[in-house]
């Protein structure tokens, strides 16, 4: 540029930054030194522009607008001296910053006008990612929550579960209850063990009546998981016993929140199941929800007193008890499964009419669960994960063919001034706004399809 023009530059750009400056609430020597920065970095801006064969207007224009209108530009510089006293750092470095953020607000404004001319394709991107999102995160939760699940035990590597098993077929069992007073009196590899069941009752306390899910356990069954109660107690080895006061209940930690609001004072309270009142002794931890979804953990042979049975009537045959067991700390499964081998064909020959073809077997709890369904699990995941690049090669795709598309704007854009930078700018935002919007959706339908899976699949860790 001339002589001339650096003189109308200089003119027209002090002109510009006296009627910003002129405004400010700001100590003299801080004003001159914002208009000193200001009107610097405004001639580079100029000069670079022009130097570019823009126009000298244009350039003036152009550099000018980078920092918004005339009042929020004299908001932000006051602003910026402001914070030029408290931190030291140069106004205009400051206003750069604002500018900076600016610049991305309106290419992002600029995005989602683009986005908002093809509805269609950015749907069908979005649900594309949608699907393969959804899937992977619902799939690779299941299997967070299950193969990959530790019981929140005490050393829950030694909780094992204890079945019955047919010798000739290989058949998996429950367990009866005299097979398991046997195996309790007769096992050194157990620190303890127990039975249990789990069925739906009607609870009427002091509220209206629901129907809860109570396991009905046996002498041993909280010292086997190894967790104290968060409030009062669990019930005593006496407590089990026949003839003995046996109607007591311990409170799952989300049924206690669910019906009691959370009080600690509900140790004491009484409750009816079957008609029968029940005392409860208890509160557990979050961590116990062994079996999944107990509400209430009670004696069994409360349910024999409230249903007026004898508890003697389980016969040897009815094999359908849940048996866990926790093992020694310096012994391992296989020695554990010795002496229960041991036992076993003992009692098979004790009593042959019952427990001939029976042997017992003892695996670990997170084994027992999820053992079988480990290869099927695998499967899935290899099949939501070909989906998942599936889904990334047709969005590829489809994004190919939208920017041919849009070639011929891209270059009367250049044209006209845009930088390229400025451009990629912008379609990567376009991208942003697309990969989020997928993957919002992707998680809803993640959460929904999480919900099917667990239904289906048969897994009853402690969550």
């Amino acid at each position: 540029m001339d002589d001339a023009s650096d003189r109308l530059v200089t003119e027209r750009l002090e002109s510009f930054v006296d009627s910003i400056v002129r405004g400010l609430n700001l100590p003299s020597d801080l004003a001159a030194e914002a208009r000193a920065d200001f009107l610097a970095h405004l001639e580079t801006a100029v000069h670079s522009r022009r130097g570019r064969g823009e126009p000298l207007d244009a350039a003036i224009a152009a550099a000018i607008a980078r920092f918004g209108p005339t009042d929020v530009l004299r908001r932000r510089l006051q602003e910026a001296g402001q914070r030029r006293a408290a931190r030291g750092r140069p106004v205009v470095r400051v206003l750069r910053g604002d500018a900076v953020m600016i610049t991305w607000f309106r290419d992002a404004q600029h995005a989602l006008r683009g986005l908002r001319k093809t509805p269609g394709l950015t749907l069908v991107v979005a649900s594309t990612l949608a699907l393969g999102i959804g899937a992977n995160a619902a799939v690779f939760s299941l299997i967070k929550g299950t193969l990959l699940a530790v019981p929140p035990f005490p050393d829950a590597g030694r909780v094992l579960r204890i079945s019955s098993v047919v010798e000739r077929t290989g058949q998996i069992l429950g367990s009866s209850m005299p097979d398991v007073r046997d195996w309790r009196a007769q096992t050194t590899a157990f620190v303890d063990l127990a039975a249990y069941f789990t069925i739906p009752t009607q609870m009427a306390g002091e509220r209206l009546a629901e129907s809860v899910d109570v396991t009905w356990v046996s002498p041993g069954f909280f010292e086997v998981i190894g967790l104290s109660p968060l409030y009062g107690r669990t019930p005593r080895e006496d407590e089990f016993a026949r003839g003995a006061d046996v109607f007591k209940v311990v409170l799952a930690h989300g049924f206690w929140r669910r019906a009691f609001g959370g009080d600690p004072a509900v140790v004491g309270r009484s409750i009816r199941l079957y008609r029968q009142s029940f005392t409860v002794v208890g509160v557990m931890p979050t961590a116990v929800d062994y079996p999944g979804g107990t509400d209430l953990w009670a004696p069994m042979q409360g349910l024999f007193g409230a249903l007026n049975s004898d508890p003697r009537s389980d016969f040897r045959q009815r094999r359908w008890h849940r048996v866990v067991g926790r093992v020694r700390p310096a012994l391992d499964v296989a020695t554990a499964n010795a002496e229960l081998d041991t036992i076993g064909r003992r009692l098979a020959a004790e009593y042959p009419g019952t427990n001939r073809d029976i042997r017992v077997r003892a695996v670990t709890l997170h084994e027992a669960e999820v053992g079988d369904l480990r290869p099927y699990f695998l499967l899935l995941l290899g099949a939501v994960g070909f989906v998942l690049l599936i889904c990334c090669a047709n969005v590829a795709n489809l994004q190919l063919a939208r920017g041919h598309s849009r070639l011929r704007e891209l270059a009367v854009r250049s044209a006209m001034g845009a930088t390229r930078p400025r451009l990629l700018r912008e379609l990567f935002i376009e991208q942003v706004v697309v990969a989020v919007l997928g993957g919002l959706l992707g998680l809803a339908g993640a959460h929904w399809l999480l919900a099917i899976l667990m239904r289906l699949v048969p897994v009853d860790l402690p969550s």
